[in-house]
């Protein structure tokens, strides 16, 4: 009986902290999520103009399978739909043009990404509202509902005031009216009752005008902020032609992972970041086409995040790795089997969607250094069917 209490009560906890469940909460927690974290995997759209003053300039369009089938039906926004096809969301493919110097096409790719593990998206996580029924501030609003429950069981009696302090009850749980609204008689019972829970107790204490919506909200964001921080791990694979060759000219198989540490706060956060790839890369110097030249390389770093106090979004960020190159297959004349890099990679967020990443390669072995400067802008592609429709 209990459980199914509290199921009842976890429900109606959702109602109201968890109801944006559907593209308005993946909007948001999209809106939170780091320029790092955008690179790996897209919850929407993502142009990007990669390498744009070098001589091979790259434009690609990556997205997911429901975005695109929610642009098209908008019956998808729809809560039970949302969560039906939460997997499409982690699956990404994408597809672009290379460009020489003089902006004329050079080659196409394409490729898909998966995510084995995603466990940042609450808006579909069972783990996340198992973590909120487990939290010992839900439980404590529980006990309360609970023993006001049978407390309003008692009045029997009186049925107008078992079903006026019932409504009272209700509006107060659905945050419409704060503790100081009630009437003094459910003030003192509530009061009464919470002094089994000390800390229950001390809070009605110091804020008479304690709302248990904002404080259903301020338990979910705490725990958001751990949860948006949790281990994202894809896999995938892409290809690379030129627009002298077929397909299957450049493959690549890879593996990316990123954690945040902590929770997400204003100000300092940071990120681990591990990618490993496997390279086939065709031989130019042999006749026909073929995948001798096999490159591996691993790239562990660290992303150090700058968040803005009022919405926690990332404006600025810096991801200091390490690259270890090794080359198993065919090599060139004097080409070395393996080498080191130390890369740097600096993002700044121009506008809400639009970031601008430098990225830097130092090569420690000859003192060289590479700079790439990209943009990337992330949307929606939702346009208004995310926006409230006005009444006529």
């Amino acid at each position: 009986m209990r459980k199914l209490s509290l199921s009842i009560f976890l429900s109606f906890f959702v109602s109201i902290t968890y109801a944006q469940k559907g593209p308005n909460a993946a909007l948001t927690a999209d809106s939170l999520a780091s320029g790092s974290y955008n690179d790996v995997l897209k919850s929407f759209f993502q142009l990007a103009f990669n390498k744009v003053i070098s001589q091979n300039k790259e434009i690609n369009f990556t997205s997911n399978p429901f975005a695109v089938m929610a642009k098209m039906d908008t019956s998808l926004i729809v809560d039970t739909k949302y969560y039906k096809y939460r997997q499409l969301r982690d699956l990404n493919f994408s597809f672009g043009v290379k460009l020489d110097s003089s902006y004329k096409f050079n080659g196409f790719s394409s490729g898909i990404k998966y995510a084995i593990i995603n466990r940042r998206d609450e808006t579909v996580s069972a783990a996340f509202l198992a973590s909120v029924a487990d939290d010992s501030r839900t439980r404590l609003l529980y006990s309360l509902n609970d023993s006001l429950e049978a407390y309003i069981s008692t009045l029997k009696f009186n049925s107008e005031t078992q079903n006026k302090i019932r409504n009272q009850k209700g509006r107060f749980y659905r945050g419409e009216i704060s503790f100081d609204s009630l009437d003094n008689s459910l003030q003192k019972k509530i009061m009464q009752l919470a002094k089994k829970q000390n800390s229950l107790l001390e809070l009605l204490k110091d804020d008479p005008k304690f709302n248990i919506k904002k404080a259903n909200q301020a338990i979910f964001d705490s725990l958001k902020s751990y949860f948006n921080n949790k281990g994202l791990w894809t896999v995938g694979v892409s290809d690379t032609t030129y627009k002298d060759q077929l397909l299957f000219s450049n493959i690549l198989l890879n593996s990316q992972y990123i954690k945040g540490f902590g929770k997400t706060k204003p100000g300092f956060n940071f990120e681990l970041s591990v990618d490993a790839g496997v390279n086939f890369l065709d031989d130019t110097l042999s006749k026909g086409m073929n995948l001798k030249r096999i490159v591996l390389n691993l790239e562990p770093g660290l992303n150090w995040i700058i968040r803005a106090k009022n919405n926690k979004q990332s404006f600025f960020e810096f991801k200091l790795s390490g690259s270890y190159i090794n080359n198993f297959g065919t090599r060139y004349i004097n080409e070395k089997k393996d080498s080191l890099f130390l890369n740097g990679t600096l993002r700044v967020r121009i506008i809400d969607d639009v970031w601008i990443p430098l990225e830097i390669k130092y090569y420690p072995r000859s003192g060289n250094i590479f700079g790439f400067i990209n943009v990337r802008a992330n949307f929606t592609g939702l346009g208004n069917l995310l926006k409230p429709k006005s009444k006529s």
